[in-house]
């Protein structure tokens, strides 16, 4: 699909707290949309006609699947599809581990419940089963939690499929999620996000979203809800049930979240990832195309299903978060020179040491690797025209006209400073050093302002760039 260079922004940050919403001043970012085939997979094993819902226990990842009505176990040391059981209806709620097994929803008429023994790969049918399509299902330390009725969730005993004590919640509440020893319930047909005690199973307190919240996950000290119907992210304190809710602009039906490497990570159909930075909940990265749907994180790795084709992916985990962040500032790619100025701090006559159309290349990579040359224009000629008889004036004019340096480097894009880590410098002297760069984005114009003293002067430099296409 096509790809555009910039699109979306994150307008509002606004605050929701259990007595009601308070709204904080607008902010604004820019991601840029990436093709998803930047993600480079470690494994795609193909499952059935299509794969929804992932599990992760300590030896395997489960995935569920139509065509055929299964769950299948693959091992991640191997990266293959180890077992697949096969179930009498649709795995259509979620998927669960704990307590030795995998327990999976089932949309049979009646509704019914399967536990999938992590040893032996059998599974057993219990006659409970979910209220509704992607109701989802917990474990919590004692018991398997699932919505069995449109305004009731249900306590099932690990040990015997029976219900021991049905709480009474919110008409249209499902997919509930374990954290922070709460049962934590969406009502996807509202705006809210229900707490439980998983000990008593006593309703705690009821905490706003934004419409249509739906999946859950917990970390970095929250509970996090994707809220499909307006394409917001609710993030919920525990030790308060205060919420803030933030625009993501990603509706949609379906979709997924999980939490690792202080972010969260989300999965639309055709945005099969994006990932919201956990310290200040704000979207880095999306990447666009083919796929996504559900997701888990494990065994060092994102599992990511293409719900369509039938086929889940490995992308590892680290590589994937080097990626993302590297995207989040927008710095990722190649920069051509179109100013080189330095302009005295307290006023005057502005210098172009490299002239007034100076040509050079910037390129920051998605590893954090830079390097950046400049030239300046007209360029000093060697009379001879060969490299082995430049001559000493030649020498100096020719080095007193170029910039070059490479290294590594590092963003902090709440500042905006980018730091060149200097490994080999023409002229030597930034080698080993920390070269911070005030920086200025606007789309695909990019403005680094040094600032230095000299002569018991202030200087601030404009070296403005512009994206190669």
């Amino acid at each position: 699909m096509n790809v555009p260079d910039s699109f979306r922004s994150l307008i509002a940050l606004g605050a929701l707290l259990c007595i009601g919403i308070v709204h904080a001043e607008p902010t604004a970012a820019v991601v840029r949309l990436r093709p998803v085939s930047e993600l480079k997979p470690i494994a795609v094993v193909k499952l059935g006609e299509t794969a929804d819902w992932v599990a992760i226990s300590d030896d395997a990842v489960w995935v569920g699947s139509t065509g055929p009505f299964a769950v299948h176990r693959i091992d991640p040391k191997k990266n293959e599809r180890v077992a697949s059981v096969t179930l009498p209806g649709e795995p259509c709620a979620g998927l669960a581990s704990g307590f030795g097994a995998v327990w999976v929803p089932m949309c049979t008429k009646p509704a019914t419940l399967a536990r999938i023994d992590v040893k032996t790969n059998r599974a057993t049918i219990y006659k409970v089963g979910p209220a509704a399509e992607e109701g989802g299902i917990a474990a919590s330390d004692d018991s398997v939690w699932l919505a069995t009725a449109k305004d009731e969730l249900a306590r099932i005993d690990p040990d015997t499929g029976g219900v021991g004590q049905k709480v009474k919640v919110p008409a249209g509440s499902y997919n509930p999620w374990f954290a922070d020893d709460r049962i934590w319930l969406t009502r996807a047909d509202g705006k809210e996000v229900t707490s439980i005690d998983a000990m008593t199973g006593k309703v705690l307190a009821s905490i706003p979203t934004d419409a249509g919240p739906r999946f859950l996950t917990s970390g970095g000290g929250a509970v996090w809800t994707l809220n499909q119907r307006d394409g917001s992210m609710t993030r919920i304190d525990p030790s308060t049930n205060r919420s803030v809710t933030f625009p993501l602009g990603m509706p949609g039906h379906g979709g997924d979240v999980a939490f690792a490497n202080d972010m969260v990570w989300l999965t639309l159909r055709r945005i099969p990832l994006a990932a919201v930075d956990a310290t200040n909940n704000r979207l880095l990265c999306q990447w666009v195309g083919a796929g996504g749907d559900s997701l888990r994180i494990g065994h060092g790795a994102i599992w990511l299903t293409d719900y369509t084709a039938g086929t889940i992916t490995r992308y590892d985990l680290n590589d994937a978060t080097t990626l993302c962040r590297m995207q989040s500032h927008g710095l990722v790619g190649t920069w051509k020179l179109v100013r080189y100025e330095d302009r005295p701090a307290a006023g005057g006559q502005v210098v172009r040491p490299f002239g007034e159309h100076p040509v050079g290349q910037l390129v920051y990579d998605e590893n954090g690797n830079m390097s950046i040359q400049l030239m300046k224009v007209p360029h000093p000629k060697v009379a001879s025209g060969d490299d082995e008889k430049v001559t000493p004036a030649e020498k100096q004019a020719l080095f007193d006209a170029y910039v070059a340096y490479f290294g590594k480097y590092r963003v902090d894009d709440t500042k905006h400073v980018v730091t060149h880590e200097v490994e080999g410098d023409l002229a030597d002297v930034y080698v080993g050093q920390g070269q911070d760069r005030p920086y200025e984005l606007d789309g695909d114009t990019l403005k680094l302002l040094p600032v230095w003293e000299s002569g018991g002067r202030q200087w601030q430099g404009v070296r403005e760039f512009v994206r190669a296409k």
